[in-house]
């Protein structure tokens, strides 16, 4: 079902919650009507904008503005009375009150209800999925490494592969933990403009990553717990601390070997430091 913004979503019945209130704002004019006499004897500066006040009051409609207190011996009356606690009661069941419309807040479509005209709600319970129209918007998890070189606002490359359409969007934000199933982080991405993409469509994304440098690529059997590889001084091997920047298939994008080294790329088993080894040497280009 297609919504407009500010169309009526649902409302809960508020018959018994409002007269309710209306009571409550009755015993408000009653409080009121048993403190007029003594602000006019005792404030009488102030008594006219007090009658004013009780004069507004209407058990049908929303309390108006309190009174401006002038002095803090008005303050102090009024309060001892009861007025301000029960005037600021009744104006938090009339917030509490309008929660019972919901209005949609932007153009969009329903796209499921959980519940029936008449049905009974609880408070927590979810009444309706609401997707805004033309601000579609793309979950993409990445590695950790990955995520670092992703930048918010840059411009990300999206297409279909079964049509191989191709549209535009933006990072708009990046999720600030790890999940814990996929050990990725995601990477929400705007499609930019018009388009003929629906909600649950799956894409695929290329991103921006800049340029960096001093960055060689190995293949993934040679890391050594998770962040070093192995290099060779004097016939031996070192562990070398290093900087993942992506993975890539079976290849990792590493930073932080010093020129010049002599990098195992293979898996060494048992492998520790001093450990003699006798090199088969490769150049890297």
């Amino acid at each position: 079902t297609n919504v407009r913004k500010g169309q009526l979503i649902y409302s809960v019945d508020k018959g018994e919650y409002a007269l309710s209130i209306k009571a409550r704002r009755s015993s408000f004019i009653t409080l009121l009507a048993g403190i007029l006499p003594d602000i006019k004897m005792d404030y009488a500066s102030s008594a006219s904008k007090w009658l004013s006040f009780y004069t507004a009051i209407n058990p049908d409609d929303n309390l108006p503005q309190l009174p401006a207190i002038n002095s803090t011996q008005e303050k102090t009356f009024i309060a001892s009375k009861g007025v301000l606690a029960e005037y600021y009661n009744i104006k938090s069941m009339e917030e509490k009150l309008k929660k019972y419309y919901f209005y949609a807040p932007f153009s969009g479509s329903i796209m499921a209800s959980y519940t029936e005209k008449g049905a009974i709600v609880n408070p927590g319970s979810p009444i309706v999925d609401l997707i805004q129209n033309g601000q579609l918007e793309v979950e993409i998890p990445v590695s950790n490494e990955s995520a670092k070189l992703i930048k918010s606002g840059a411009k990300v490359k999206l297409w279909d592969k079964k049509t191989d359409k191709q549209y535009t969007g933006r990072v708009t934000r990046k999720g600030n933990f790890v999940n814990a199933a996929t050990q990725s982080i995601s990477i929400y991405v705007q499609v930019i403009g018009n388009n003929d993409l629906y909600n649950g469509m799956y894409l695929s994304a290329e991103f921006p990553s800049g340029i960096a440098k001093d960055v060689f690529v190995f293949p993934k059997q040679a890391i050594v717990d998770n962040n070093h590889l192995f290099t060779v001084k004097d016939s031996m091997i070192f562990k070398q601390q290093i900087d993942i920047l992506n993975e890539e298939n079976n290849q990792v994008y590493v930073k932080g070997i010093p020129n010049g080294s002599i990098v195992v790329n293979e898996a060494v088993t048992n492998g520790k430091d001093s450990m003699e080894v006798i090199p088969v040497i490769k150049s890297i280009n």
